[in-house]
């Protein structure tokens, strides 16, 4: 399939206005370009010689108002990948039984399967004409829309799929490989970065054409409703368990009182800013370690605190563009006796942040040396 009949094969998933819409390729690494029409984005695809050419499900920008959602899950992608699954066999047998949930769980959709290059991607449209930040079952959870996403994936392949894409999918990175394109995960370079080798495998191929049904989200809402009431429980009851295990760390060690109450003055500082950038890196290198192995908070605190921040910094400045929920218990869950980074690090390891810090007064000479000193005293 030629480059040009793919793109056209995956507009007819997508819902109108397919432009101006952001794409992505190997030239563009990480990242993604704003393109405002379809010649636009195969110039681009053909400058990255068709490498790892993707298009977002959903339009750019995102509809919001006043920092709340508009946009409605009208697409969802599943993502089984080969290399998660011992045999080749057992990868198989998951993707019949993905097909089957497709027809059973929702009402005899019959999706687009592609073939990735390391597995199978489900392309799934979706009818949907609720918006459920605006329904009061679901309002009082964080992202009830994205996370129908989420939620529809784990669905379909039991919960098989892959467990890094359907923990960060979002309206803003929920991106289609083009049939006639290329992942260069499984294309062979050299040194100079040329091509030496490409694998069959590598082409994104159609396996299975979607028939035009698109089933509505409402067949859904029922058990999305039980999976975020089970799924706030589970959260409850690993902060209760985690609180359990500090009480009883504290009871053995008996942690004197001037360890719990000490405090960094320029992380205390930063605290009380609110920043559109460098969030995830505060959480995970600095307030995280900083409440729980400083601060000696409980993990219910410590979630609490950073999502106080990362809320504030939300409706300052600039809307999270992740999973706040997700980062935080992400970083508990690693932080262990971790402490957070030093001036001196956080200058060679972050230096934009470093200079920001400077700039907005949070880090000065003063606070520099103080820190060195306590250094040296410990």
């Amino acid at each position: 399939m030629i480059i040009e009949e793919g793109l056209d094969f995956i507009e007819r998933h997508l819902v109108s206005p397919i432009y101006p819409r952001r794409i992505a390729t190997y030239a563009t690494k990480d990242g993604q370009t704003l393109v405002n029409n379809r010649d636009e984005a195969l110039a681009r695809f053909r400058q990255s010689n068709l490498l790892d050419c993707r298009i977002s499900a959903y339009p750019y920008p995102v509809p919001e108002y006043k920092g709340v959602n508009r946009q409605t899950p009208d697409f969802f992608l599943s993502d089984l990948d080969r290399k998660d699954f011992k045999t080749k066999k057992s990868f198989e047998e998951c993707m019949r039984n993905t097909l089957l949930n497709f027809k059973n769980k929702l009402h005899g959709a019959n999706p687009t399967i592609l073939w990735s290059g390391g597995g199978y991607h489900s392309l799934q449209p979706l009818y949907a004409d609720v918006l459920l930040e605006m329904e009061s079952v679901f309002m009082e959870f964080v992202e009830p829309s994205r996370k129908l996403m989420q939620y529809a994936e784990k669905l379909v392949t039991d919960n098989k799929g892959d467990p890094c894409h359907c923990s960060t999918v979002s309206f803003n990175n929920c991106m289609i490989r083009i049939p006639g394109s290329y992942n260069s995960k499984y294309i062979q370079f050299n040194d100079l970065g040329k091509v030496v080798n490409i694998s069959p495998e590598s082409e994104v191929k159609i396996v299975q054409r979607w028939d035009g049904y698109r089933p509505n989200i409402k067949w859904l809402l029922n058990g999305y409703w039980i999976y975020l009431i089970q799924e706030r429980n589970n959260e409850a009851l690993k902060s209760m368990q985690d609180e359990q295990k500090r009480l009883r760390f504290e009871s053995k060690y008996r942690i004197s009182n001037k360890q719990q109450i000490s405090r960094i003055g320029w992380i205390e500082s930063l605290y009380g800013k609110s920043f559109d950038d460098f969030r995830k890196y505060c959480i995970w290198r600095i307030f995280t370690p900083y409440f729980t192995n400083v601060r000696k908070l409980s993990r219910s605190d410590v979630f609490n605190q950073v999502m106080h921040w990362l809320d504030k910094c939300s409706s300052e400045c600039r809307r999270l563009d992740f999973n706040p929920r997700q980062k935080i218990n992400d970083s508990l869950d690693s932080v262990k006796k971790y402490r957070p980074v030093s001036i001196d690090k956080l200058k060679t390891e972050n230096e934009f942040l470093y200079l920001r810090l400077k700039r907005d007064g949070i880090l000065s000479e003063k606070v520099s040396t103080s820190n060195m000193y306590a250094r040296s005293k410990t």
